[in-house]
C-alpha cells in the first residue's frame, strides 16, 4: 500500500471494535422486535444498538422502550418531528460512537453470526467491508473483467462477486463502515436515505482497504399485510432514485473514469429488476390497493418509460405478459 494513501486516523486500530447498528424505525411494530431480537442473539457482542422512531409512535416506541431496559447496550431516540430516511440515517450516524457502524431495517433481521463474521475480516487500516448473497462462480470468474474496468488502483478487492456492483440492488444492511472514513468524506446521502448507488461508488474507489465476502448477512421478515403496500412503493421509489442517479454518473462520466456504455448497462439491469419488482409483488394485493398503487406510481413509470425510450415489448424479463396487463 502507498504510504501517501494512509490517513491519520487509519493508524488507529482496535481489535474488537465497538460496533454501531443503526436502526431507523418507521412504523413496523409488527416487525421491529424481530429485529432487535436479531441485533441482541449477535455472538458478537461488543455492539451498541441504536434506534431512532417518531414520538408520534408510541406503539413503536413502547416496543422499543421495553428493550432498551432488558439490555444496556440499546439506546433509543424519539424525535419530536417526523424526520426522512435521509434526515433520520444522518441523525443515527452521529449518535454513534463506534469504530464502525452498519444499517439493519426495522423489517429485517441479521442472522447471528453476521457480526461476527464480518468483524473477522477486519485487518489494519480497513475503511469498509461489503457482503451479498451467496455468489456463483460465474461471478468470480468475471472479476477480474470488472477489475480492470473499473480502474480500482489502490484497493484491496479480494472477494467481491460481479453482481454486487452491476446487477444487485445496493442493501445498507450489507456495509460494515469505518465511522472515521465515512465522515472523511463529507457525503450526502440519497434524497431517501439509502446508501445509494453514486455513494456506494465514491466509497469504493476512496478506499485504500476494501474487503468483500460472500455470507448472507440479512433476510426479510414475513411482512404484515397493512405494511406491504407501503414496502412495496418504497422499494419502487428506491430503484427509481437508483435509476436517476445513473444519470448523474453519465454527466459525470469523466470523473469515474468508466465507459459509458456499462452504466447504461447498469441503467437496464436496474429496470428490469424495477419492473421484476413490480411483477412479484402485484398478486399479493386485492383490488382496491392495486388501485392505490396504480394512481400513485403509473406517472412515475411512464415517466420512466418515456426519457429512456423503453419498449417493454422487447425487454427480456419473466412474465412480460403480467409487466404489460400492468401498464396497461
Amino acid at each position: 500500500m502507498n504510504d501517501n494513501n494512509i490517513r491519520s486516523y487509519e493508524l488507529v486500530y482496535i481489535k474488537n471494535p465497538l460496533v454501531s447498528i443503526l436502526v431507523p424505525v418507521f412504523n413496523h411494530p409488527n416487525t421491529i422486535f424481530h429485529t432487535l431480537q436479531s441485533c441482541l442473539e449477535q455472538t458478537y457482542k461488543n455492539l451498541e444498538i441504536i434506534c431512532l422512531a417518531s414520538a408520534t409512535n408510541q406503539k413503536v416506541l413502547n416496543i422499543l422502550h421495553q428493550y432498551e431496559k432488558q439490555d444496556s447496550r440499546i439506546q433509543v431516540f424519539a424525535s419530536e418531528k417526523i424526520l426522512s430516511y435521509q434526515q433520520a440515517s444522518q441523525d443515527l450516524i452521529t449518535k454513534s460512537n463506534g469504530q464502525y457502524f452498519i444499517f439493519l431495517s426495522s423489517t429485517s433481521t441479521f442472522y447471528k453470526n453476521a457480526i461476527k463474521k464480518m468483524v473477522e475480516m477486519i485487518e489494519q487500516l480497513t475503511e469498509v467491508i461489503v457482503v451479498s448473497e451467496r455468489p456463483s462462480l460465474k461471478d468470480f470468474a468475471n472479476w477480474s473483467k470488472l477489475k480492470q474496468l473499473f480502474s480500482f488502483k489502490h484497493a484491496n478487492f479480494d472477494r467481491i462477486p460481479k453482481q454486487f456492483v452491476l446487477n444487485e440492488v445496493f442493501d445498507w444492511s450489507a456495509m460494515l463502515t469505518s465511522k472515521n472514513f465515512y465522515m472523511s468524506l463529507n457525503p450526502t446521502l440519497g434524497s431517501n436515505g439509502f446508501f445509494d448507488f453514486g455513494l456506494l461508488f465514491r466509497m469504493i474507489t476512496n478506499a485504500t482497504h476494501f474487503r468483500a465476502g460472500k455470507f448472507a448477512v440479512n433476510k426479510n421478515q414475513k411482512i404484515h399485510p397493512e405494511n406491504m403496500q407501503q414496502i412495496f412503493e418504497e422499494k419502487i421509489e428506491f430503484y427509481l432514485h437508483l435509476i436517476k442517479s445513473t444519470s448523474i454518473w453519465l454527466s459525470q462520466i469523466n470523473t469515474f473514469n468508466v465507459d459509458k456504455h456499462d452504466f447504461i448497462k447498469l441503467r437496464i439491469n436496474m429496470i428490469k429488476n424495477l419492473f421484476s419488482t413490480i411483477i412479484n409483488w402485484w398478486l399479493l394485493f386485492d383490488d382496491l390497493t392495486k388501485k392505490a398503487i396504480i394512481n400513485k406510481l403509473k406517472p412515475l413509470l411512464d415517466h420512466l418509460i418515456s426519457t429512456y425510450k423503453i419498449d417493454i415489448n422487447t425487454m427480456e424479463i419473466a412474465n412480460k405478459r403480467a409487466l404489460i396487463k400492468f401498464f396497461s
